[in-house]
């Protein structure tokens, strides 16, 4: 038989990946008279094109990374006397 309920329950949420691919964010949120409402989003859209403005910012950095090394050291940049 239940007597008591802890009205101290946590919220929790976070994200997790599952195999096939998909993101889904979470969270677990009490409600009063001992219930609990649970909520999923799909973050995989969102997460990809993230993933890729990521890599593709990364590249562009080390595109210009290599070209500043190049240039600094062209005979052309060199000062003249």
């Amino acid at each position: 038989m239940l007597t008591n309920f802890d009205d101290e329950r946590p919220s929790l949420q976070g994200t997790f990946e599952l195999y096939s691919g998909l993101i889904l964010d979470y969270a677990v949120t009490p409600l009063p008279n001992a219930q609990t409402m649970l909520t999923f989003v799909d973050m995989t859209a969102s997460a990809r094109a993230e993933r890729a403005l990521k890599e593709k910012n990364e590249a562009l950095q080390k595109a210009d990374g290599s070209r500043t090394i190049s240039s600094s050291t062209s005979p052309t940049n060199c000062a003249r006397r």
